[in-house]
């Protein structure tokens, strides 16, 4: 995930393709509890008789805002999960939603800091200091674990999401600032400058090289924008027309064709009619706005109404 006003884009991929086939799996049942930063608390569509469900006056159907967060959970027909609104999961049309910037919600996990002094009367009088860094733990209530032995109840305007550059975990791409020189017995083993590595541990801070993993500095490093490496799972698409030739077949893959990283070395990806090697002139990486994937946040772009019975309909937005 970039700080700044999302830009709601049309989602004109097709999703199916990073896959070949449709992904159908469920999202995890944690992923699809979101929270809005901005505006109405989500669980209390269903109480609210004036709200988005007004069930009182319009008993046929139930009513779901323009900007209600769901996650998705199911490609092909596309299938959103609007819980905790009691619409539940329903199908939807590629128009009825768009996919959210990192900073349009807040999940489980995700790394917050405080906006300002904190006070916890009821916890032998624990402060958390503005711009100490927690992470979610729960969003029904809102809660953050602020220290290893210590999670405390917040309202959405004690925290702001942490922009990616703001924090570090393991697993995290990063490259060196300088040279770095690691010796081990006779030998010394060099890290160029702008080498890529990832961190293998944070206490203390360790990065796995592609010839040595080796403690650094928080000086030495910079954690990378997600442009600037590719990984196993990464969607990608075509810069330009690859035909694979497969016996006697030739099978084309046109040019802005979606498809996933299998592998590295070599560096392949799966089409969705084939999977095959590529140069890296051949592929960029996608921006998250460019694809969906199931567990993706996305929100309504215009009021939709659903029949109260029945498991998953269709819908439309809302002409009221």
């Amino acid at each position: 995930g970039s700080s700044g006003s999302f830009l709601a884009s049309p989602l004109a991929m097709e999703c199916n393709a990073c896959f070949g086939s449709s992904d159908t799996h469920a999202v995890d049942d944690h992923s699809s509890a979101v929270h809005r930063i901005q505006g109405v608390d989500a669980s209390k569509h269903a109480q609210d008789p004036n709200g988005d469900c007004s069930t009182a006056a319009h008993k046929e159907v139930l009513r779901l805002a323009t900007g209600t967060l769901g996650t998705v959970q199911k490609l092909e027909p596309l299938q959103v999960n609007w819980s905790p609104h009691p619409a539940g999961i329903r199908q939807v049309s590629r128009g009825d939603v768009v996919k959210c910037h990192w900073s349009e919600f807040h999940a489980v996990g995700d790394v917050v800091k405080a906006v300002r002094g904190l006070k916890y009367t009821g916890a032998n009088g624990i402060v958390v200091e503005k711009y100490m860094r927690g992470k979610i733990t729960g969003l029904y209530p809102l809660s953050v674990g602020w220290r290893p032995t210590f999670t405390g109840q917040v309202s959405a305007a004690d925290i702001v999401k942490c922009k990616p550059t703001e924090f570090r975990v393991v697993g995290d791409t990063v490259k060196a600032t300088r040279d770095l020189r690691y010796a081990y017995g006779e030998t010394d083993t060099l890290v160029q400058e702008n080498m890529l590595g990832r961190i293998t541990s944070l206490d203390p801070l360790c990065v796995q090289w592609p010839t040595v993993n080796g403690q650094v500095s928080a000086a030495d490093i910079v954690k990378c924008d997600s442009s600037e490496f590719r990984d196993v799972g990464n969607v990608v698409k075509a810069t330009r027309d690859l035909k694979y030739a497969y016996g006697a077949t030739d099978t084309l893959v046109e040019k802005g064709t979606l498809g996933k990283i299998t592998s590295l070395y070599p560096l392949s990806v799966a089409w969705p009619t084939y999977t095959g090697q590529v140069s890296a002139g051949d592929i960029v990486k996608c921006t998250s706005s460019e694809f969906l994937l199931v567990g993706n946040v996305v929100k309504a772009t215009c009021d939709l109404t659903y029949p109260q019975e029945g498991a998953i309909l269709e819908s439309g937005c809302s002409l009221m």
